[in-house]
């Protein structure tokens, strides 16, 4: 009896400790199993990235920003920055208003008028510089001419199209009184609201003045006056 008891005893002594093991893993376990699961960090604003090293941060966020590189140029509150494109001097952004408006604007050195025109067209106008843009569908800005700086005059016929001009060239002549005069040579192009794409319609145009008037007849009549009264049309289709 003596010797089952101590038998008994070192028993204990021997199991004890792994019973504690046992008991502390559980315990461990348990807590595993009731400590509840984190929660999902919110996914971080995307990153537009560019252009010559442009990038857009935090992405359809308002007040959001504009970065080269890591230099931060402009940012404009409440306004959903979603596009920039180089212009001279500086840069034209496209995006949202607070009040839900797709529209264009120009920040740089340059202090020229940036405006808005019908069909969703804008123009950036310093002196005898002018460029014309638009608001292409997805919010993407499209450069009408981007080797001319004298894109000008357009007019939108209400629909699907507009017409604009450019010069192409120009030299000074001796007119029939002896005088000397810059004559000017122009170029109309025809755009659709629909497509990037850009045509040109007309010949080879010359006047004397540097603006060259045009308006829209019919839907796909177009017609341009020179300086001098004389009308002409053409036929877009």
């Amino acid at each position: 009896m003596l010797r089952f008891a101590l038998i008994l005893v070192s028993l204990f002594f021997i199991l004890q400790p792994i019973c504690s093991l046992f008991a502390q893993d559980n315990k461990e376990s348990a807590s595993v199993a009731q400590k509840p699961a984190s929660e999902e960090k919110p996914i971080s604003p995307g990153i537009k990235r560019f252009g010559n090293n442009f990038m857009i941060f935090p992405t359809e966020q308002p007040s959001n920003s504009f970065y080269i590189g890591k230099t931060k140029y402009f940012s404009k509150k409440g306004f959903i920055l979603r596009d920039v494109i180089e212009a001279p001097e500086g840069y034209v952004y496209s995006g949202e208003t607070e009040n839900q408006k797709k529209t264009m604007g120009y920040f740089g050195k340059l202090e020229a008028e940036f405006t808005e025109l019908e069909g969703g067209f804008f123009q950036l106008k310093k002196d005898s510089l002018s460029k014309l843009y638009r608001n292409y569908p997805g919010d993407k800005i499209q450069e009408l001419l981007p080797r001319s700086n004298t894109a000008a005059g357009l007019v939108y016929n209400g629909h699907d199209r507009a017409v604009f001009f450019h010069i192409a060239n120009g030299k000074s002549i001796e007119t029939e009184d002896g005088k000397m005069k810059y004559l000017y040579t122009f170029k109309i192009h025809l755009t659709d609201i629909k497509t990037p794409n850009i045509k040109t319609i007309s010949p080879q145009i010359d006047d004397f003045d540097p603006i060259l008037k045009l308006n829209w007849l019919k839907r796909n009549v177009v017609q341009y006056i020179l300086s001098d009264g004389q009308k002409f049309q053409i036929n877009v289709d």
